[in-house]
């Protein structure tokens, strides 16, 4: 009878997962254009459209954006986005992006970011839960020196390692001596 109860309660719980499908997968490529979309055009309600709700991120990306797009005109250019894994978890979407001033201080350098958007379900969507950038230099191919803040950082500590979520998600990463870490804001 126990056994019975034991597998009538796993069925239940099984029931409760949902299958992440190729639409679903769609959908988080989608929401990382969305964000680079939004970011682009300095459009925070946009980019927060983009983050999910539950992280971290979307407490504090807000006055990120608002500082970013104050400072620079950015271009945003995604050259690859693929997804890279599904899990249990969401899915992870590995993207390549070249980010460009057009207007701003010096203090700026054109770069390109590889990193793993990672999404999680928020209802029905797919939303970025946190970025991990693998790396990011510039477009010459040189690291990004760390003497050289791109925005000031208001990146609250980490409190989580390594699945803390990160600034919005079409903004520039750390250096790659940071890249093991969590991403911190850099346009």
């Amino acid at each position: 009878m126990s056994t019975r109860l034991l597998l009538l309660a796993f069925v239940f719980a099984l029931s409760g997962c949902q299958k992440i499908t190729e639409a679903d997968q769609q959908s988080a490529i989608e929401c990382v254009k969305a964000n680079v979309a939004a970011l682009q055009k300095g459009d925070v309600n946009g980019v927060l459209a983009t983050t999910h709700p539950n992280s971290e991120a979307y407490v504090w990306t807000p006055e990120l954006v608002k500082a970013i797009v104050e400072k620079y005109k950015l271009t945003f250019e995604l050259e690859e986005l693929r997804i890279e894994q599904v899990t249990a978890e969401g899915i992870q979407v590995h993207f390549v992006q070249v980010t460009k001033k057009l207007e701003g201080p010096d203090d700026f350098l054109d770069n390109r970011a590889e990193g793993i958007h990672v999404l999680k379900r928020d209802g029905k969507a797919w939303k970025i839960w946190f970025t991990r950038f693998l790396q990011t230099r510039t477009l010459d191919g040189q690291p990004l020196p760390q003497s050289r803040p791109l925005v000031e950082d208001s990146t609250p500590p980490p409190t989580e390692t390594p699945s803390s979520p990160a600034p919005p998600a079409a903004a520039a990463p750390p250096t790659d001596s940071q890249s093991a870490t969590p991403p911190e804001p850099r346009p």
